[in-house]
């Protein structure tokens, strides 16, 4: 089977900002939501950061709610912000019952039933609630080879830590630019692919433009096309964050 694989996060990321994360991740999830409280608080009171895209959004997408209810919506996405660094982090050192725990998989019987055949899939997901942890649970709901599809970090230590995590219960992540060159390599393989759907398109002219909380917007295109030309059964992901 072809594998990717990330080598070279550097020297002082390596010995130093990862160890130092890596003790992070081991705090307890009471202690890290501590930690996220003050993300939030340092994010939307202190730095305001992209506090003005967020509110002009929710005001075009929600016009008929109150200030105070788009205030409120607000909020909740900041300290959800902050509850993502965090579940992510500890996405490094987190067990398989304590993922089990957290994370319930809806519908198994389909992904075993592909199995039994021998049919590999693409998994079309959204960045909706914890899309990091739901790439580590499919990895342990699916007997499957799992294929997850990423887009690479400008920084080669952080995109060394997300491989690490992404990878971590078995996965294969698979930098954009190589998906059908591996696609292809591992045809004879039953495997589940991950896909996020959502992603800005870097071009609005081969997107598919949908209207989404009343804004046309669009969407990256090009699963169905996949699924299509090597044969694979496409899903919606149904994975659910407790």
């Amino acid at each position: 089977m072809k594998k990717h694989n990330v080598e070279n996060p550097g020297f002082l990321f390596r010995f130093l900002t990862l160890p130092l994360l890596m003790a992070i991740s081991l705090l307890p999830f009471f202690v890290l939501y501590r930690i996220s409280d003050f993300i939030r608080f340092a994010l939307y009171n202190i730095a305001r950061y992209r506090v003005s895209v967020v509110r002009s959004n929710l005001n075009r997408c929600f016009p008929e709610k109150s200030e105070q209810e788009r205030l409120e919506i607000e909020r909740q996405f900041y300290s959800h912000l902050g509850d993502l660094f965090v579940e992510t982090i500890k996405g490094l050192t987190i067990s398989e019952a304590e993922m089990r725990k957290r994370m319930l998989n809806i519908d198994q019987s389909i992904y075993d039933d592909l199995n039994i055949n021998n049919q590999s899939s693409i998994i079309v997901m959204s960045h909706c609630g914890n899309w990091e942890w739901i790439c580590l649970m499919l990895q342990l709901a699916c007997k499957q080879q799992i294929q997850c599809i990423y887009k690479t970090l400008s920084s080669e230590g952080f995109d060394y830590m997300m491989f690490k995590i992404r990878s971590k219960f078995g996965a294969n992540p698979i930098p954009m630019e190589q998906t059908l060159r591996v696609f292809a390599a591992n045809r004879e393989i039953t495997t589940c692919n991950a896909f996020i759907g959502d992603q800005n398109p870097s071009s609005g002219t081969s997107a598919a433009w949908v209207d989404f909380f009343g804004q046309q917007t669009a969407f990256m295109w090009g699963t169905e096309k996949i699924a299509k030309k090597i044969q694979l059964a496409s899903l919606l992901s149904k994975q659910l964050q407790s």
